[in-house]
């Protein structure tokens, strides 16, 4: 057994839970700093309006991650269960199911999104001045769709902390630093604003690439037998997922009603949506430091320790989020 799994056993509940947890808040408590940080770039590179406009279009970058949440946990906890059971196939054949499942809907969002985006903007509350402004953003994004996740959450699930978290800090420092020099430097506007996100995105994707397909050292591979759709796989992913794209979706949804009702000036609005959506993605994180725990070393030993702690565990996980 590795010293990973036996820490498990042996240490305190507590410090497991901020080892995995200070690694998934800071991920997401970064990504927070670039969302603020780019409202701020829009604002003060182009308008009030510009910004009320890519606020407008947070519902689709919310769906989007909704489904890579779904494919991410759902597929970090088959991967971690086979590998704690000593089936790297079935570890290979989870990961790379989400992996298909995402990209098709990835492409899915692209098409359909290029040939309806003015619909698609104007049901979201878009009109006008936003509509001008919101259209070259949500363009970018959705044809970036396929580089808008990671799979941090599979990549944890094999005890990589270190690496998932820096699948999180490298894009967002690429992003920070290419906003201002598209936006001020180039004058690319909001057009700038989405090409430093998809930048961003893709290195992150380029870094998973690297991870799963490329380096020597892997617990199982991945090749074309195991990013063969099977039914069975994709039914237990999505399965397992299913509580996080309601959730996500349910925000999605949320910030579409919300966003729909503002007025371009109402600055107060975009920032007390960007912080919620900011609080919220922590909750995830702590909470998917704990998944990782539960999923990674499932055991009757380790579920009878977590039962008896899930005071600690709740109480934890609020002060990580908040």
């Amino acid at each position: 057994m590795s010293d990973t799994a036996a820490a498990l056993g042996t240490r305190p509940i507590g410090r497991l839970l901020w080892h995995t947890c200070s690694q998934t808040t800071l991920s997401v408590g970064i990504y927070g700093v670039y969302a603020l940080t780019n409202a701020w770039f829009v604002a003060r590179g182009v308008n009030e309006t510009a910004l009320a406009a890519v606020n407008l279009v947070a519902p689709i970058l919310l769906l989007l991650g909704a489904v890579s949440t779904t494919v991410g946990v759902g597929g970090a906890s088959l991967v971690s269960r086979s590998l704690g059971a000593g089936r790297p196939d079935e570890a290979g054949r989870a990961a790379g199911n989400s992996f298909i499942v995402f990209w098709a809907v990835a492409l899915l969002v692209t098409v359909a999104g290029l040939f309806a985006v003015d619909p698609i903007l104007s049901a979201l509350g878009a009109s006008g001045s936003t509509l001008e402004y919101a259209r070259p953003y949500a363009m970018v994004l959705m044809v970036g769709a396929v580089f808008s996740t990671g799979f941090s959450a599979i990549v944890r699930a094999e005890g990589r902390l270190y690496f998932s978290t820096l699948l999180w800090v490298i894009p967002v420092i690429v992003q920070i630093v290419l906003d201002p020099l598209f936006i001020f430097g180039f004058g690319m506007g909001v057009t700038g604003a989405a090409l430093g996100t998809v930048c961003g995105q893709a290195v992150s994707a380029g870094m998973a690439v690297w991870f799963f397909f490329i380096q020597p050292r892997r617990p199982y591979r991945i090749g074309f037998a195991q990013l063969r759709p099977d039914r069975g796989t994709i039914g237990a992913v999505l399965t397992v997922g299913a509580p996080s794209f309601l959730a996500g979706l349910g925000a999605a949804a949320g910030h579409a009603a919300h966003g729909g009702m503002q007025q371009p000036a109402d600055n107060s609005l975009v920032s007390a949506l960007m912080v919620s959506a900011v609080h919220t993605l922590a909750m995830i994180a702590a909470g998917g430091g704990i998944a990782w725990l539960v999923y990674r070393y499932l055991g009757l030993q380790f579920l009878k320790k977590s039962w008896f702690n899930l005071e600690t565990v709740w109480a934890l996980s609020l002060i990580a989020a908040g």
